[in-house]
């Protein structure tokens, strides 16, 4: 009997084993995008250089997962395409620049547009009238 005993608690054991180590981490996907949708703190959301406050989101490109949609404040602004060896000028080409009316925080994320995946994400401040911000 106390083999029996053993026996099912190893049978058991491994069976917990295998039921843990079998789970997958899970990507959580981008957004659905809203393309109708300005936010009411945006002067512009993706090319204005001429609202009160400007930042530009920037990258060299070095993530190699593609090209970089970034979301602001849980809302898409656009799509990173070009990559710069230094800092560009504000609104440069390439890059997703958002206007702001006033100073304040923001929230941003970016998502790789080859596997969907979170690559970056952090709170900001705006406080700038031209201001750039590297992502990878």
């Amino acid at each position: 009997m106390k083999n029996n005993n053993q026996i099912f608690l190893l049978i058991l054991s491994l069976l917990f084993c295998s039921i843990i180590s079998c789970q997958k981490k899970v990507e959580v996907p981008a957004p659905k995008k809203n393309t109708n949708y300005q936010d009411p703190n945006a002067a512009s959301t993706t090319t204005s250089t001429t609202a009160p406050y400007v930042l530009t989101f920037w990258s060299k490109g070095t993530c190699g997962c593609g090209n970089l949609e970034i979301w602001v404040n849980g809302y898409y602004q656009g799509t990173i395409n070009q990559s710069y060896v230094s800092a560009p000028s504000c609104g440069a080409t390439g890059c997703v620049t958002v206007g702001f009316t006033t100073t304040g925080y923001l929230s941003y994320a970016a998502y790789s547009t080859t596997t969907g995946a979170k690559v970056a994400e952090e709170t900001l401040t705006i406080s700038k009238a031209c201001d750039t911000y590297f992502i990878y």
